[in-house]
This record gives C-alpha cells, sequence and structure tokens, in this order.
C-alpha cells in the first residue's frame, strides 16, 4: 500500500490516510501487519514524526515531520490552537442552522475533559434507503471544526446532538448503519479529515491543503448535489 502525500517539503509533509488503516503500531490491535506510520518510513526511507493522530475509522489529513526541531514546533502550534482542521462528517438528519458542542467527554480513565466542536450544515439531502420504520433516510453534509483534539471528539459530539455520523460504530445509529451495510454494502464511517491550514513554522508561509473523499464518501456526496472545493 503506498501512502498518498498531498504536500511535502524539506521539513514536513502532509499525507492521506486511508479508512480502516492503523496510525501507528498497537497492542490493541496486536495482529495487524499495516500501520501508516511504518508504510510512510517504508516509503521516504527516513523517521517521521507524527504531530497528531486520526481514529483507524476516519481517513483524511495527517501532518507529520522530518525532524525533532520541526516537530517540536508543530506540536506547540497544535497547543496554541493555530493549526485549523476542517472535517467532513455525513450525518442522520437535517442539521438546519450552525451548531456548538461544548460539552466536557470522558477519556480512557473516566476523567472530564473540557471539548469544544463548531458544526456547519452544508448540504442536505434524502436519499432512497429504508431503515426502520422511515422509507427514505435524510441526511446533512456538515462540516466540523475542532477547537480540542479529544478521543473521538466529532463523533461523541455529534451523537450528542442526535445527528449521528453514517457507519460510526459504537457512536452511530446501529439501525441506520445496518441499512447501509446491507443495503448499500457501505462499511466506511463517513467522516473526512479534509482540510489543514497552518502558517509553516520555518517558511512562515501559509500551507493550506485539501483532501479529496474517497469512493464510498464521494458515492453518497453525489446525492447532495454540493460544489466541491478543489
Amino acid at each position: 500500500m503506498k501512502i498518498s502525500l498531498i504536500y511535502q517539503d524539506e521539513f514536513l509533509a502532509i499525507a492521506y490516510k486511508p479508512h480502516g488503516l492503523l496510525m501507528h503500531l498497537s497492542f490493541m490491535a496486536i495482529d495487524e501487519k499495516l500501520n501508516f506510520k511504518d508504510l510512510l518510513e517504508d516509503q521516504l526511507g527516513k523517521p517521521v514524526f507524527l504531530i497528531h493522530r486520526l481514529d483507524r475509522k476516519t481517513a483524511g489529513l495527517v501532518l507529520i515531520a522530518f525532524d525533532h526541531d520541526t516537530a517540536g514546533k508543530l506540536s506547540k502550534l497544535f497547543e496554541e490552537r493555530k493549526i485549523n482542521k476542517t472535517y467532513w462528517a455525513i450525518c442522520r438528519g437535517h442539521l438546519l442552522e450552525n451548531a456548538e458542542n461544548e460539552r466536557s467527554l470522558e477519556n480512557e480513565n473516566g476523567n472530564l475533559q473540557t471539548a469544544h466542536t463548531y458544526f456547519k450544515p452544508l448540504a442536505h439531502t434524502t436519499i432512497p434507503l429504508k431503515s426502520d420504520r422511515y422509507e427514505v433516510t435524510r441526511l446533512t453534509l456538515i462540516e466540523c471544526k475542532p477547537i480540542t483534539g479529544r478521543r473521538h471528539q466529532i463523533r461523541r459530539h455529534l451523537a450528542q446532538l442526535r445527528h449521528y455520523i453514517v457507519n460510526d460504530k459504537p457512536h452511530g445509529d446501529c439501525k441506520l448503519n445496518k441499512a447501509f451495510e446491507t443495503q448499500w454494502e457501505l462499511k466506511n464511517m463517513m467522516l473526512l479529515a479534509r482540510k489543514l491550514e497552518f502558517q509553516h513554522p520555518i517558511t512562515s508561509k501559509l500551507v493550506s491543503v485539501i483532501c479529496e473523499p474517497e469512493q464510498d464518501f464521494s458515492l453518497l456526496l453525489d446525492y447532495f448535489n454540493y460544489k466541491i472545493e478543489k
């Protein structure tokens, strides 16, 4: 498997992580043979530093550095919230206006952490998918901007708003997920790390990168009739 590099210079790169690929080796998935970090290091022939991470089920852009100094500066930009991350999610129901969620989220140890996400509806559609007692399914393409970076933050915040991401397990709508898998053979979660934008820590130039969605995400996007920024 070859990792797609969307942006690259001598200091850093932005790469695309596909759905279902682990970020790195994990004791929770010890039998997995492939992971993003190892594949990228083999491909580039040098070590890389992961500046942030995506869930295994989330596809999209990942920022990496090629040296300790750049990694430290990029990490500081993240801590200062100077790296803008934009996600796309395809969710159940029609979100009709901008929303935000500031509910705290529990971490793995059960401790509450502050969390903050902005949501903006980009397009609405109704598709011919029977789920539960409904003959059709209403969906919204939502732009998500996380201010903090908690585990499964976007997924959990959307679930709290009852706009479940299509094929999100365990935070989504089980009946809807089953309908998509059974009737459409759609299995990937519809969450995409779409855009990264920040001031380069070495050159001071603006870096602004977007990525194209994978085939199954595009399949649903066709129903929205939404003009996609290239």
